[in-house]
């Protein structure tokens, strides 16, 4: 089995568009969809309260999907945002990058990890 770990930070002076669920949810559905992955059931999309502010703080975003999962952070008041991609089959990492420089205006640091995992390698675990 062979796939990649990609983890995206951003730094965006949109923050407060990253506020909103449906901003969120929009850009991931279609990055899910740009990557071609397949969302699994309905993602789990949380708003999270700032204590003592009027304002609504970050949004994280879960989508499992059918060769693993896409996950979304936002921390609108710093101006960022960190997106991780787990997947069993090859993303194109430069599918992604246009992707979300296409939809934000932002500074992107992508690091990606493959990962490969033998039937070898799983029966010392069984």
């Amino acid at each position: 089995m062979k796939g990649v770990n990609i983890f995206i930070e951003i730094w965006t002076a949109q923050a407060f568009s990253l506020r909103t669920d449906v901003v969120v949810k929009q850009i991931m559905h279609g990055l899910i969809e740009e990557i071609k992955l397949t969302p699994v059931g309905k993602p789990v999309v949380m708003q999270l309260e700032e204590p003592h502010s009027a304002t609504p703080g970050g949004i994280t975003f879960i989508q499992p999907c059918l060769e693993s999962h896409v996950a979304f952070h936002s921390w609108p008041e710093d101006g960022y945002c960190n997106i991780t991609i787990s997947s069993c089959k090859n993303v194109n990492q430069i599918t992604v990058l246009r992707y979300l420089n296409d939809t934000l205006i932002c500074r992107l640091r992508l690091r990606t990890t493959p990962w490969t995992a033998s039937e070898k390698h799983l029966t010392q675990y069984r």
